[in-house]
């Protein structure tokens, strides 16, 4: 869409016809960006598939099929996703407990992110509910049912542990809904499911 006039520019559709070939919405788009340059729309839906679209023609320039062999299918349709603003990476959880960060030009894990409660590793894991990127690239925040966020550096080499760089722990009782870094990345913002929010600051 044009943001000055509100005219459609484009129009691009995830499939080859108008319906859902299933009751999770297969098709449905989790996480879209605009490239840098912006002459594409980068996207991801719940079944995996990463898509590069024109943003003048809302033609599909190349589609590449996101999947972890042990994932479970079910978890990821209910996930929240969070890419890349360069469209580099996407992130979804895969595990009931973890969250995997996926290169979309090859489909494949380059890191797992697993939250335990209240950042005690030695205590039960506990279930992702928000996931967040840094516009830079280098940071992904999980915010958990326990109203706790984790914050790692992003590690994208092989054998090599994320570092955990922040925790910061919520109101168990309230579950975090969503979760987004500032623009310069030293301030994380947090929506409650009782419907409040929280602004935190973290060292990098």
């Amino acid at each position: 869409w044009d943001a000055t006039s509100g005219s459609m520019i484009a129009e691009g559709a995830g499939g080859n016809s108008a319906t859902v070939p299933d009751h999770y919405m297969a098709q449905e788009i989790r996480a879209l960006v605009f490239s840098p340059s912006g002459d594409s729309v980068l996207s991801c839906t719940r079944e995996g598939k990463f898509r590069e679209w024109c943003s003048t023609t809302g033609q599909v320039r190349r589609e590449v099929f996101i999947q972890k062999p042990d994932e479970d299918s079910n978890i990821r349709r209910r996930s929240p996703y969070a890419m890349s603003s360069d469209g580099k990476y996407v992130a979804y959880q895969t595990q009931v407990d973890s969250v995997s960060l996926f290169e979309c030009g090859s489909g494949c894990e380059v890191s797992q992110y697993v939250v335990y409660d209240d950042g005690d590793l030695n205590a039960k894991r506990e279930i992702p509910m928000a996931i967040a990127l840094n516009p830079q690239g280098d940071l992904i925040a999980l915010g958990t049912s326990n109203g706790t966020i984790w914050i790692w550096r992003v590690e994208v080499e092989v054998d090599k542990e994320p570092t955990s760089i922040a925790v910061i722990r919520g109101n168990p009782e309230r579950g975090l809904a969503f979760i987004t870094f500032s623009a310069r990345a030293r301030r994380i913002a947090s929506c409650f499911s009782d419907g409040s929010f929280g602004i935190w600051d973290f060292e990098k």
